[in-house]
């Protein structure tokens, strides 16, 4: 086998260990620094997507936790709802 395939076995060895010793937050973590290393910026400038900002955040806004109760075309979108509420006990920047 060539040196790259040994580097590469070794990195796949070690996050497997680390995996395996502690696995539910170092899934985590492992999915935290893939997401970052792609856009860094969705943790530095967050910012509103689609519906985010028109329906959650403004309904979240208005009435609180009441909005978890909104049907949005027939479904309770209560996970981003949920995120909503908790986005807005922060101050917008």
């Amino acid at each position: 086998m060539s040196e790259t395939g040994n580097i590469f076995t070794n990195i796949k060895n070690g996050v497997i260990s680390i995996l395996e010793k502690c696995p539910m937050w170092g899934y985590a973590l492992v999915f935290l620094v893939l997401i970052l290393s792609h856009r860094p910026d969705s943790l530095i400038l967050p910012s509103f997507w689609a519906e985010d900002g028109v329906f959650w955040y403004a309904d979240a806004y208005r009435v609180g936790l009441e909005s978890l109760t909104y049907p949005a075309n027939g479904y309770l979108q209560s996970v981003s709802r949920l995120t909503a509420c908790l986005a807005v006990q922060f101050p917008l920047i």
